[in-house]
């Protein structure tokens, strides 16, 4: 790599030690999760990362916020940081995972020249792409020379990333389903803006159990105000979206960490063991022991 281009870093199969600060971009192939997570990631959420799946072929189920639902080929999905998700891929299926700082990502939107480019990006987006459509061919042929030159130091390599990056930016931001009339109306976007103001919130606070009136008042808004935005945007009451935050939390860490059920109670904020068990009982629909046994055996 020449002095003065910006330092790409390849993945290497574990997130520690990046620098969000970086160029950070990475690359890999769907089929890798074959081997390392049997084609299932499961859920996690990125604090400075925004991640691009590029599924070339197959299929696979999608899950963020508290939507659910199934895609197939082609198909990309675009989710920001901060956005807890999880994917899960059909046997055989192919595609890329994309990877990309969130502050390199702002650096390069400018240069995609598309009105709302930085709005688009803010949300989850799962579009279904026309297999014979520009738009597709362009991020196809993006993917490979990325592929190639990502983590290797080839002469001129951060012009072709860069180029290529902005041939997916492009695909993704110009699809018909990324800029919808809603999302231009005042009010939708004040709603969005208080929605993901709550969600950060959620981050830093679940373990704590606040009740949706401390949320407000961090807010500096009504319980009213925030119930609305939060029916407007995902369509479920405050309540329920912390709630569906400590679940997935509590299943993360029943099935990847040696924790007992109670200790993994008592670390989202649980004090009664039992308290632990209604609550997950109720949202997923089996206890705690029975989820961990049914998964690991």
């Amino acid at each position: 790599m020449r002095s003065g281009d910006p330092p790409f870093v390849h993945y290497d199969g574990a997130w520690k030690g990046h620098r969000s600060s970086l160029h950070f971009v990475h690359i890999e192939r769907v089929s890798t999760r074959k081997r390392k997570y049997n084609w299932e990631l499961s859920p996690h959420r990125h604090r400075d990362l925004h991640q691009f799946l590029i599924c070339q072929s197959g299929s696979g189920e999608v899950a963020f916020d508290l939507q659910k639902g199934t895609f197939a080929a082609p198909t990309v999905i675009s989710m920001p940081p901060l956005i807890v998700h999880q994917f899960a891929f059909a046997a055989q299926s192919k595609g890329y995972l994309l990877t990309i700082a969130d502050s390199y990502l702002k650096e390069l939107l400018p240069l995609v020249h598309a009105p709302h480019a930085s709005d688009v990006l803010q949300h989850p987006l799962v579009l279904d792409m026309n297999p014979h459509a520009r738009l597709w061919g362009q991020i196809e042929s993006a993917i490979k020379p990325l592929n190639e030159y990502v983590g290797h130091e080839f002469r001129g390599s951060s012009a072709v990333i860069v180029a290529n990056i902005l041939m997916v930016l492009e695909g993704v931001i110009r699809h018909p389903a990324s800029s919808q009339p809603a999302d231009r109306d005042p009010g939708s976007q004040r709603a969005r803006q208080l929605y993901d103001r709550f969600r950060a919130l959620i981050e830093t606070n679940f373990i704590k159990q606040w009740p949706v009136s401390a949320y407000a008042q961090a807010l500096a808004v009504t319980e009213r105000t925030l119930h609305r935005a939060c029916d407007a945007v995902a369509g479920a009451p405050p309540l329920k979206i912390i709630h569906r935050r400590s679940i997935i939390e509590a299943q993360r860490r029943l099935l990847y960490s040696p924790a007992s059920v109670s200790e993994v109670g008592f670390s989202l904020g649980f004090q009664d063991p039992a308290h632990f068990s209604r609550f997950f009982s109720e949202n997923v629909g089996e206890s705690p022991l029975a989820f961990r046994r049914s998964r690991l055996g």
